[in-house]
């Protein structure tokens, strides 16, 4: 998605509430009034997929205030910046369980920055709903841990069938972020990539300090294409990304670019990501009224169509808020409601699809699409 003017006044005028809340929500310090419902949301909101979640949950609470609050009572996000680092994780989910107005917690983004942070969610009692941490580690973070994304055991296999099935490509090369959302999509894809009969050349970890100098990936893209690798793999997030695709096409690679819903926000960098291919929960070219009508909502207000971190956000809160309004805001009501959506309770239908949580808090029904950049835009192609 384009970036987000997040300082500047909604467009949509049934939005009226949207400076105000802008700046409270980015001041978001002190204590809140007592009939103030207070939601943490949290990620690397300097980063082109934190602007995005930062971007919808500004927009949910403009909307949620307009419609008159939670039960009369005004919603007040309280955002934080974790820089998708684990230390900076832990300080933010310790800042949150220490204060007792925030009935829960929407974030972390990262997979790194959540699994830092679930300890301390678990040991305090504070629900924490992650929009978009995909680690299969996730699952065994604890009952007080929920997310509404697909975890990397779809995204891998999704990718892995697209590059074989529909691109005929058998031999590319994987270059991974070394960390737990990097290792995650490398894993499941491998698995899958070679259960079914292909051979991954080559498989390079980076560090996002790295690939702020395209170069440093030059030896190991020189290495893949020695080995004749017909397909690149990148398994990390947009910045990054975008640093790997110009040097693999500055050496002159011309095979086909795919990645997970971590490479969304990659086409910012311009002509250089035409044709990448991206696995996503969530496309802006979505079928389905309820969400056509949010992604006209959303392009009206900031200009740009949504992302899934955007779409996924946005759902996390709107489900974090029908717990409220259904059960109150003591924490351990919050977490029990939402254990019980999709068994016990009915399914929640968000923009992104249905979110039903297993045992695990994770939605194992959720599935991924296939996206290609065309003209600056993710478009759908297929399904994963």
């Amino acid at each position: 998605m384009s970036r987000l003017l997040l300082n500047a006044p909604p467009r949509a005028a049934s939005l009226p509430l949207g400076v105000a809340a802008l700046l409270a929500a980015l001041a978001a310090c002190g204590e809140a009034p007592d009939d103030v419902i207070r939601i943490g949301v949290v990620g690397p909101t300097q980063l082109v997929y934190g602007q995005s979640m930062q971007a919808a949950a500004l927009m949910f609470q403009d909307e949620l205030n307009a419609q008159g609050g939670i039960g009369g009572r005004p919603v007040e996000l309280v955002i934080r910046d974790d820089a998708a680092d684990r230390e900076r994780a832990i300080e933010v989910a310790s800042e949150f369980v220490a204060d007792p107005t925030v009935a829960a917690v929407v974030g972390h983004v990262t997979s790194g920055a959540m699994l830092a942070a679930a300890p301390v969610y678990q040991d305090s009692g504070l629900v924490s709903v992650s929009p978009s941490a995909t680690s299969p580690d996730i699952t065994r973070a604890g009952d007080w841990s929920f997310r509404v994304c697909p975890s990397d055991l779809e995204h891998g296999p999704a990718l892995a069938d697209w590059l074989l099935g529909r691109l005929g490509r058998s031999r590319p090369a994987v270059l991974y972020a070394n960390d737990a959302y990097g290792r995650g999509v490398l894993g499941s894809f491998a698995d899958s990539f070679e259960g079914g009969g292909g051979t991954i050349v080559s498989r390079d970890p980076f560090l996002t300090a790295t690939t702020q100098d395209s170069t440093a990936v030059e030896p190991y893209i020189e290495r893949a294409m020695a080995r004749s690798a017909d397909a690149l793999v990148i398994a990390g997030f947009a910045d990054e990304a975008a640093s790997i695709i110009r040097a693999a096409r500055r050496l002159g690679f011309g095979g086909p670019i795919l990645g997970g819903e971590g490479l969304l926000g990659v086409e910012e960098a311009g002509a250089v990501t035409e044709g990448v291919y991206v696995s996503a929960p969530f496309l802006p070219d979505v079928t389905g009224a309820a969400a056509a009508d949010w992604v006209a909502a959303f392009g009206e207000r900031y200009g740009a169509p949504p992302d899934a971190f955007a779409a996924l956000t946005y759902d996390a809160l709107r489900l974090v808020a029908a717990a409220i309004a259904d059960a109150g805001s003591d924490r351990a009501a919050i977490r029990d409601w939402l254990a019980e959506v999709g068994s016990s309770r009915p399914a929640f239908e968000g923009v992104t699809g249905t979110i039903a949580f297993d045992a695990n808090g994770d939605v194992p029904d959720k599935g991924v699409t296939i996206g290609r950049i065309q003209r600056g835009q993710v478009r759908t192609v297929g399904g994963g």
